[in-house]
C-alpha cells in the first residue's frame, strides 16, 4: 500500500501561482504528478485563507480538538 504524499507550502503556493498565470488544471497537475482535485482545493484554500493557509500538517481528527479546547 502506497503512503500518503505530503506536499510543502512552498509546494502549494507554487502550483497555485501556475494556475494563476493561465495554465490549465490539467497542465499544472500533469507537471507537477498531483491530482486535479488536490490543485482545486488548494486554491481554494489560499483564496480563503491567503497567507495563513497550509498552515499545519492536514485536519485534525475532532477528538485532539477538544482536548486542545480543554
Amino acid at each position: 500500500m502506497k503512503s500518503r504524499r505530503k506536499f510543502s507550502k512552498e509546494f502549494k503556493v507554487e502550483a497555485v501561482r501556475r494556475l494563476q498565470s493561465g495554465q490549465s488544471m490539467a497542465e499544472v497537475a500533469r507537471a507537477l504528478e498531483v491530482h486535479p482535485s488536490d490543485l482545486a482545493r488548494w486554491r481554494h484554500e489560499l483564496d480563503d485563507h491567503g497567507t495563513q493557509a497550509f498552515s499545519g500538517p492536514g485536519r485534525k481528527r475532532a477528538e485532539e480538538d477538544r482536548v486542545k479546547e480543554l
